[in-house]
């Protein structure tokens, strides 16, 4: 009878809900199930029923719960954990059982998520330090279950049956299997489906009684020592692995040090450098005084990891391949891999929690690579089942930001201790700083906090990142003038660090780049944060370059568009590096006239959007959409700079049509290789 509901459900419900959807006759809740995500009525089908199904499951579990509550209302909740010849055990046996069933909980944990990260490549999972990080916070977990259990099962002796106590440490591990195996249930239906099957298996294992809680004290304290053992030894291994690699470095006769700086999520139009009404950026605007700003730099990608790794790179997403769900490979050579062997002490002091981890692979060439540090979120988060309730609840209460979140001076002290304590004065140096200050959910420090905003003022408000719809203009402006705020603190920091190295006199020889790898967007389009089109406030970033001896002149400014595919190329260059590195130097611009060069841009499944891949001719923008309801766009950023004129559609002259065919020929060749000789594709005449 159930099987007969729910095959009804699946062949008649879910499917009328689709056909209304599509012809917009059901409730608007229904209407928006996927809008934006899904054309195919196949993934529509699917992603509606796995809704559905997870919606009735909740329904059913909890009505079943609710049941088993009044049956056993009349005799008490220690009657429910309580049978005769199971086991008592006091208070200390309890909370050892229950530290001995979540220690191995996160070693499980953590295993799945490493291994997962090494056979499959994932650019995110657990790093190697939560492995005695882990297992500590799940034996404290669950020890501290093993009390409740023990306080709700006990008698007037003061001991309790093993059985309630089993049942609180197994429901915590069958509930982290349950999140391991990704099996899209419901965080509360997880919940209780585990303390359900915890119940029954804890049966038999309180019967066992004695044995059980003398296995668990006789090898808790070698659990104990390992974990000890494991959290000295990973502690040492970096800083000795650093200097291993760093005491034959032979570095060239004046090698010239490298400062590249991205400012993850700045928007060039946000910045007063590029004439924002609001004095955002001075001690940027300053740096620009003595080098070469780029008026119109794009990112090759609006989001983190696949724009980093053309940076290292020199390549294209669509050949390095780093993305959602896949590292940068190790047969790619980097930028640091390059300077390294030169000679250089190259750090990596990175502030994005999520897409410049170690486990991305962007640690390639690093002798030192700080990516996370030591603290209380950082303990939280090193258990999955742990991180994402917790999670769940701070986006509840409008906090956006991880549990993690290293601001601009945190960033600057690490890099800078790593440069008194590790380099010397006559060794160069490559530095790179990832901040993440003005991404979301943006957290703009005192007094930078009440700057463009009244003090209290929400920073970040819970809405869909692809529909700026559902927030009010007056929510948006909110998110905007927190990320000014946000922008305004980070450039004070980018202020003091050039401040710091000329204190140490270690600015006269070093060459500063900063750039970021990628916009952000406040309702332009309907659309907010990144990742989820290529529109020009998401790949529009800022590039100043300050080089020593007159390498970068002073004040220049260049006004030929520019991708960051390049950028890899332009370091090397300037630090007169001999290398086949992919890409060609920037400095083209300043030294003459640089050719107008059209660049390709691309995004995958842009946050559950769809597909987009791009290119930038110029002052001209054209963006192909894998789904959606508009297949292609194309935007003159000179006579329409918000993109609003959408010039694909409708009759068009025929220059505008050879335009476009040009524009389409440059997109074709990111699904069959490499980009095509320009002079191959059709020529615009005048």
């Amino acid at each position: 009878m159930v099987l007969g509901g729910w095959a009804i459900l699946a062949l008649l419900v879910v499917p009328w809900v689709i056909r209304s959807a599509y012809a917009e006759r059901s409730l608007p809740v229904l209407n928006g199930i996927l809008e934006g995500r899904s054309v195919h009525p196949v993934g529509f089908y699917l992603e509606t029923w796995v809704r559905v199904a997870g919606l009735l499951t909740v329904g059913l579990v909890a009505l079943g719960v609710l049941g088993y509550l009044a049956v056993r209302y009349r005799r008490g909740i220690r009657s429910a954990f309580s049978s005769d010849g199971w086991t008592t055990v006091p208070a200390g046996a309890a909370v050892l059982v229950g530290a001995w069933m979540g220690w191995w909980a996160g070693l499980i944990d953590i295993g799945y998520r490493l291994s997962d990260v090494a056979l499959n490549g994932r650019p995110k999972g657990a790093g190697i330090e939560d492995l005695w990080m882990g297992p500590v916070l799940g034996a404290l977990l669950v020890a501290g279950l093993g009390w409740v259990g023990w306080k709700l099962t006990r008698a007037s002796d003061g001991r309790a049956t093993l059985h309630g106590v089993a049942t609180a440490g197994l429901a915590f591990l069958f509930y982290s299997w349950l999140r391991l195996l990704g099996l899209g249930v419901h965080p509360l239906a997880a919940v209780v489906l585990a303390a359900g099957v915890a119940s029954q298996v804890s049966r038999p294992l309180a019967t066992w009684g004695p044995g059980f809680v003398r296995g668990a004290r006789r090898t808790f304290p070698w659990m104990v020592g390992a974990t000890v053992v494991a959290a000295v030894v990973l502690g040492a291994r970096e800083p000795l692995a650093e200097r291993r690699a760093t005491r034959g470095l032979q570095p060239r006769e004046g090698a010239t040090s490298v400062l590249l700086l991205i400012l993850d999520t700045a928007r060039a139009r946000s910045m007063s450098l590029y004439g924002h009404h609001r004095a955002t950026t001075p001690n940027i605007d300053r740096l620009a005084e003595r080098g070469v700003t780029f008026d119109w730099a794009f990112a090759p990608t609006p989001w983190t990891l696949p724009s980093h790794a053309t940076f290292f790179t020199g390549l294209g997403p669509e050949v390095h391949r780093a993305n959602w769900g896949t590292r940068l490979g190790q047969e790619f050579t980097t930028l640091a891999e390059i300077l390294a062997a030169d000679g250089y002490a190259t750090g990596g002091f990175v502030a994005n929690m999520e897409f410049t981890l170690r486990t991305t692979g962007l640690d390639q060439g690093f002798h030192r690579y700080r990516d996370d540090s030591m603290s209380l979120g950082r303990f939280i988060g090193s258990l999955g089942f742990v991180r994402e309730p917790v999670l769940w609840v701070r986006q509840k209460l409008g906090r956006r930001e991880g549990m993690v979140r290293k601001h601009a001076a945190d960033v600057n002290e690490e890099f800078l201790d790593w440069l008194d304590d590790e380099v010397g004065e006559d060794v160069p140096f490559f530095g790179f700083l990832n901040y993440f200050d003005v991404h979301a959910g943006y957290e703009p420090q005192h007094p930078f906090d009440t700057l463009f905003s009244p003090a209290g003022e929400q920073y970040w408000i819970d809405g869909e990142w692809n529909d700026a719809s559902l927030m009010t203009p007056e929510q948006v402006t909110e998110l905007e003038n927190s990320y000014d705020e946000a922008m305004a603190y980070l450039d004070s920091q980018i202020g003091a660090l050039v401040e710091a190295l000329e204190s140490r006199g270690r600015l006269e020889n070093t060459l500063i780049v900063v750039t970021s790898d990628h916009g952000e967007q406040f309702g332009e389009h309907g659309l907010l944060a990144h990742a989820n089109s290529l529109y020009v406030p998401v790949l529009h970033v800022p590039m100043v370059v300050v080089g020593p001896r007159g390498r970068a002149p002073a004040g220049a400014r260049v006004a030929t568009p520019v991708s960051l595919h390049h950028l890899g190329a332009t370091i090397l260059d300037l630090v007169d590096q001999d290398s086949d590195f992919p890409g060609t130097s920037l400095a083209r611009y300043w030294e003459g006239d640089g050719p107008v060069e059209p660049m390709l841009t691309q995004v995958d499944n842009g946050f559950g959007r769809w597909t987009m891949r791009g290119s930038i001719d110029g002052s001209w923008n054209y963006v192909r959409n894998y789904g959606g309801e508009v297949p292609e766009e194309l935007y003159d950023l000179a006579a329409d700079p918000m993109e609003l004129d959408n010039l694909a559609r409708g009759s068009r002259p025929p220059e505008m049509t050879v335009r476009l065919q040009r524009m389409r020929h440059l997109v074709d060749s990111l699904d069959t290789g490499p980009p095509p000789d320009p002079s191959e594709a059709p020529v615009i005449r005048p």
